[in-house]
């Protein structure tokens, strides 16, 4: 099976697979478990990722994040940065 949310194999990437499509992400609590394998089986693909694949992942990642109003722009904070210390220099 697998071992420990931890996918070592094609067949463990399988049964994982098999098994997210029974859990219903909605339902409070299997939430952690849907979690636990979605992050495992990132785990297991993103092996197989150049380095610029995994950088072009997480910058689609974070463009999502921004768009939905759970990260911030790192321009924005820059701009905050500048503010803060041209404040701070009077």
């Amino acid at each position: 099976m697998l071992s420990g949310f931890r996918i070592e194999t094609e067949h463990e990437l399988a049964v994982a697979m098999q098994r997210l499509g029974e859990l219903s992400p909605t339902v409070a609590a299997q939430q952690a478990e849907f979690n636990q394998l979605l992050a495992a089986i990132d785990a297991y693909q993103s092996r197989f990722l150049s380095d610029q694949e995994r950088a072009c992942a997480d910058t689609e990642i974070a463009a999502e994040g921004i768009k939905e109003g759970r990260l911030v722009d790192p321009e924005v904070v820059h701009g905050w940065m500048k503010k803060f210390q041209n404040s701070t220099k009077n």
